[in-house]
């Protein structure tokens, strides 16, 4: 009879955790949603001086939040990176979803003539 119960709580954890819906630009632009997102769906949240790094089990950093967030490319970047660990690769709004990097931009080149 034990068994039976762990199985079932095991299940509904499992459940629950993939019920957590995605994050999205710019509703979702606010320093303690996206910390409660991320400690939701299991990654390490700790205080920094100027922003709450965020990590993953491994310890790897997933990405940094300001503790005032702007609706700007860099909260579009911060819900990606989130919604790519939490949910499996979902983009934030649908748009550009396969050409924005999750935090990292590569260099402008410039005009040489």
């Amino acid at each position: 009879m034990k068994s039976t119960g762990i199985v079932i709580l095991t299940v509904a954890i499992l459940i629950s955790s993939s019920l957590i819906q995605a994050l999205t630009y710019p509703s979702d632009c606010n320093s303690s949603t996206l910390r409660s997102y991320a400690s939701q769906c299991g990654l390490e949240v700790s205080s920094g001086a100027k922003h709450y790094m965020v990590r993953d089990g491994a310890g790897r950093m997933v990405t940094t939040i300001p503790r005032s967030v702007k609706s700007n490319g860099t909260c579009r970047s911060i819900i990606n990176a989130l919604n790519a660990k939490c949910e499996g690769g979902s983009s934030s709004d649908g748009e550009n979803s396969g050409n924005e990097s999750s935090g990292s931009r590569s260099p402008r080149r410039r005009n040489s003539g």
